[in-house]
């Protein structure tokens, strides 16, 4: 709890005229940091650049200003502030404005665990809503096509196809129960995964026999 208290009130100074310098020793932990993370983030489908400046405000002792940014990280003005920009719409970086001074400051938000929620909420829970709603238009068209086909074999494959579709929502349902329940109480619980995957787990160790 101390150390906690200690690094929110570095992190809460008031901003300064100098610009913020390190000691080689502090620019290499820097370095490797905003490579490190910056290669997770583009992983995530995001910008490498967004990762950088985030561990470099996550590492600094005290708010710094976009020209703090782009004399540390050697980027030019116009890219710092379109990412700055990115960084404040996904909640991950806080600005605070010094009276009297016209200087943005910049710090980054240390909960990790709450960004990582509020990425899962907007992203990937909206990529889930959007494929189980492609599966559902997918269901509806092989309805059309059992309603209006009447051979034998067209309704084959099409029942065929449905119930590989149902199988792919009920997947994809389950995935949205355990992505609510990560963001909204922090933990996850893969128990109705691997209770769906059950029957095509006993398959597979029948085909190995």
């Amino acid at each position: 709890m101390r150390l906690k208290n200690s690094i929110e009130n570095i992190s809460s100074k008031a901003p300064k005229d100098e610009p913020l310098l390190f000691a080689s020793g502090n620019q290499e932990a820097i370095h490797l940091t905003c490579q490190a993370i910056g290669q997770i983030i583009e992983g995530w489908g995001f910008k490498k650049i967004m990762g950088t400046i985030w561990a470099f405000l996550y590492l600094c002792p005290e708010p710094a200003t976009s020209k703090d940014i782009c004399a540390n990280l050697k980027i030019s003005p116009a890219l710092a502030s379109i990412t700055l920009q990115d960084l404040l719409r996904w909640g991950v970086v806080n600005k605070t404005t010094s009276l009297g001074k016209r200087l943005d400051y910049y710090t980054a938000e240390h909960d990790i665990w709450k960004m990582i929620r509020k990425v899962f909420r907007e992203r990937e829970k909206m990529a889930i809503e959007q494929t189980k709603n492609k599966l559902e238009e997918a269901i509806k068209s092989l309805n059309n096509e059992l309603n209006t086909r009447m051979d034998i074999k067209s309704r084959r494959t099409s029942q065929f196809q449905k119930l590989r579709l149902e199988d792919l929502i009920k997947a994809s349902q389950t995935a949205e129960q355990i992505m609510d329940g990560f963001i909204n109480l922090g933990s996850m619980n893969i128990a109705p995964l691997f209770a769906l995957l059950k029957p095509y787990t006993n398959v597979a160790k029948s085909l190995k026999q």
